[in-house]
C-alpha cells in the first residue's frame, strides 16, 4: 500500500468534495451514495458517484500512519428519539453506527464542538473509538478545515460497546467502542 502522502489530483479532489468548505450538501449526498451501495439514487446524487467511489477505493490503496490505537471521537447532536435509542446500547453488543463513511477527528475538542452544531438540540453523542482494524484514511493534510484533524473511516464497520456513560446533566452520551473484525 502506498501511503497517503502519496495521492492523486483526482483523489484531492474526491476529498475536497467531502471535506470542502460549502461540503456539507456534497458529503450528504456522498455519504447517502455509499450508503445506498450505489442503488434508487436520484438525479443529484448521481453527479457524486465518482467522487464516492474515489473516496471509497482510497481505502484500500492507502495506508495510514495515524495508530490504531489511538482514540478518534466523533460527536453527533441528536434529536430525543436518537438520544433514547443511543441511551438503550448494552455494554458488549456489536453494532454497525453507519453503513457510510464516519468522520471522525483526532481532537476530542473538535467532536465536542462539532456535538454542538445543532442549536435546536441539547442532547448529543461523543463517540470514542480505540483499537480500530481496518484502514483509515488520515485526511488532515487535504481537508478543507485543517483544524478539524478529520481521520475518515471505511463504511458499514462493526463496533463493540466498551462504555457507555451519560454526563451529570443526563444531556450528553459518550460512547466508547473498539472496532470488531
Amino acid at each position: 500500500m502506498k501511503n497517503i502522502s502519496e495521492v492523486s489530483q483526482i483523489e484531492i479532489d474526491a476529498i475536497e468534495e467531502y471535506t470542502g468548505e460549502t461540503s456539507r450538501k456534497r458529503h450528504t449526498k456522498i455519504k447517502s451514495i455509499v450508503a445506498k451501495d450505489y442503488k434508487n439514487l436520484t438525479k443529484d446524487e448521481q453527479y457524486f458517484v465518482p467522487y464516492a467511489k474515489i473516496l471509497e477505493n482510497m481505502f484500500s490503496k492507502y495506508n495510514s500512519n495515524f495508530p490504531k490505537t489511538t482514540a478518534l471521537f466523533r460527536g453527533i447532536p441528536l434529536n430525543i428519539e436518537e438520544f433514547k435509542i443511543y441511551s438503550s446500547i448494552i455494554v458488549g453488543s456489536i453494532l454497525i453506527l453507519d453503513k457510510s463513511f464516519m468522520s471522525f477527528s483526532k481532537d476530542i475538542e473538535v467532536a465536542l464542538d462539532y456535538a454542538e452544531v445543532d442549536l435546536n438540540s441539547n442532547k448529543s453523542l461523543v463517540i470514542i473509538a480505540k483499537n480500530r482494524k481496518s484502514n483509515d484514511l488520515d485526511l488532515s493534510e487535504y481537508s478543507f478545515f485543517e483544524d478539524e484533524a478529520e481521520i475518515l473511516l471505511n463504511k458499514s464497520l462493526k463496533w463493540k460497546v466498551l462504555k457507555l456513560k451519560k454526563s451529570e446533566d443526563g444531556n450528553n452520551i459518550y460512547l466508547e467502542v473498539e472496532e470488531e473484525l
